[in-house]
């Protein structure tokens, strides 16, 4: 096969691969609005194996490489009666400390969730209840912990990423959750920086949820593992085509000066 054959075939069979992974890499906003973890990989986890303020039931994941984050997803049991609501909070409250389903955002700043965790969390002080679970990760950087923190009346979520010396390595907050009327849902990210030397060369992290009693899953690890040809695809394909270009320039050339 002459060369420039050559190349176009390769050039052809290489843009559709590295043309999807944009696609790949995009989709998730954190607004609260969780219609675009439908297409993302999920596990499911038995409902019943912890109050249903803390029983986890699904979990979802999301590398972005264009952004350099992993994205998550956590789903807890609905309330089912009254008397549960009222039973899960009285048990946030003993645990936790206050659980106002009245909260105004507006009297108290949208920094004021945040601060309360960041500032009290480690204290064990904290003025409001919250949802909390962790989530464990294994990584060619070591141990990790993510501890999340979702306020319901607010909506806020706020992140605290520990290292394995119980160090703080990195926080986040926002208006991540569910409405308060629903507060079953939560999406949150962590910085692929934290958990991997490259993005670019590949990584794997292993990792699991905790809440309360509650493991997701009930054994083993979620494996998250990815090879990440950003940028060198684009660049291999367009020095193929670039190539191919000049072969064809050099070419047309040689046959003007021959005519």
């Amino acid at each position: 096969m002459k060369l420039w054959r050559f190349l176009i075939v390769i050039a052809v069979m290489l843009c559709p691969i590295f043309s999807s992974f944009p696609v790949y890499a995009s989709g998730i906003g954190l607004d609260g609005d969780f219609e675009d973890w439908d297409d993302k990989p999920e596990l499911n986890d038995p409902m019943g194996d912890e109050i249903p303020s803390k029983d986890i039931v699904l979990v979802k994941w999301h590398p972005d490489a264009g952004e350099g984050n992993v994205y998550f997803y956590c789903e807890r049991s609905a309330r089912s009666d009254k008397k549960d609501k009222k039973n899960e909070e009285k048990e946030l409250e003993d645990e936790y400390g206050i659980y106002d389903e009245n909260f105004d955002e507006n009297e108290h700043g949208d920094n004021d969730i945040y601060n309360d965790v960041r500032n009290n969390y480690l204290n064990n002080n904290m003025r409001f209840a919250y949802w909390v679970f962790y989530v464990n990760f294994l990584s060619e950087l070591g141990k990790r912990q993510a501890r999340v923190f979702y306020h319901p009346p607010s909506r806020r979520v706020v992140v605290l990423l520990f290292g394995a010396q119980n160090e703080l390595l990195w926080s986040a907050h926002g208006k991540w959750g569910d409405k308060k009327n629903i507060a079953r849902r939560v999406e949150f990210y962590v910085p692929v920086s934290y958990l991997a030397v490259s993005i670019q060369s590949g990584f794997s992290v292993d990792l699991f949820y905790l809440s309360g009693r509650d493991r997701a899953p009930d054994s083993g690890f979620i494996t998250i593992s990815t090879i990440s040809t950003f940028p060198y695809a684009t660049v291999m394909v367009l020095s193929i085509l670039t190539i191919t270009g000049a072969y064809f320039a050099k070419r047309k050339t040689a046959k003007g000066k021959e005519a």
